[in-house]
């Protein structure tokens, strides 16, 4: 908003110039060239408030969206839950809302325990056990509280399939997912780049440049030369 200010003072300015030329051969033009002042006025104020008080930084909330728009054109076409720890709050329901405006659909859970975002790992196995083979789960938690509980359920052959988001891909180099990704039970995940452009501000149109400012998508065809940029020799993996 910045720039708006930046706009009206120049349009103002040069407003005022020109009627100042004017104004030595028709003095009747000072009012015009009063008003381009007050317009001149109007976009410093403008600028200053903006400078004093900016919008808040809605970076973080955009490229969760950013996310949920990728997930969604990946996945169109499945039965989806999306695990979130959180559902309900509105910051939640704009990730969701990113998620719908792309074509995704399903439900929304939560295997939250209340308490800061965590996990309950008894919640996520429930979660995860009433579900079958035709459905994919959209794991978007942190797997540090149920990371036992989610490595043993990749050896269930006849259960859900898997996308992780970047919150939970951390966990990608464990045994079984390393062979989950071998045999489709791991259909995809999203990851953080190496390099990302840290000043970058995107606008909630541009959600599919925010996403290719930060994440990358791994997939079976892929997530091998990812494992070995890890130093995990999957070769060698029983």
């Amino acid at each position: 908003m910045m720039w708006l200010g930046i706009v009206v003072m120049v349009v103002g300015f040069i407003g005022v110039l020109i009627c100042a030329k004017i104004q030595r051969t028709n003095p009747a033009i000072q009012p015009v060239a009063l008003l381009f002042a007050l317009v001149m006025l109007a976009g410093l104020g403008i600028y200053f408030w903006m400078y004093m008080f900016p919008p808040p930084d809605r970076s973080g909330e955009i490229f969760r969206m950013s996310v949920a728009n990728k997930v969604a054109s990946e996945l169109k076409g499945q039965n989806i839950t999306w695990l979130a720890s959180d559902v309900t709050s509105e910051y939640a329901q704009k990730i969701k809302g990113a998620f719908e405006a792309a074509g995704g659909s399903g439900q929304w859970v939560t295997a939250g325990s209340g308490d800061m975002g965590m996990v309950n790992p008894d919640e996520f196995k429930k979660i995860i056990e009433g579900l079958g083979a035709d459905d994919v789960v959209v794991v978007d938690v942190s797997l540090m509280e149920v990371g036992n509980v989610f490595d043993k359920a990749l050896r269930n052959a006849k259960g859900p399939k898997y996308f992780l988001t970047d919150n939970s891909s951390h966990l990608m180099g464990m045994k079984n997912a390393v062979k989950a990704f071998e045999n489709g039970t791991i259909i995809g995940a999203i990851i953080s780049k190496d390099k990302i452009d840290v000043d970058f501000k995107p606008d909630e149109d541009e959600l599919d440049e925010a996403f290719d400012a930060r994440y990358q998508v791994i997939t079976k065809d892929n997530y091998k030369n990812f494992l070995e940029q890890l130093g995990l020799n999957i070769g060698k993996r029983k």
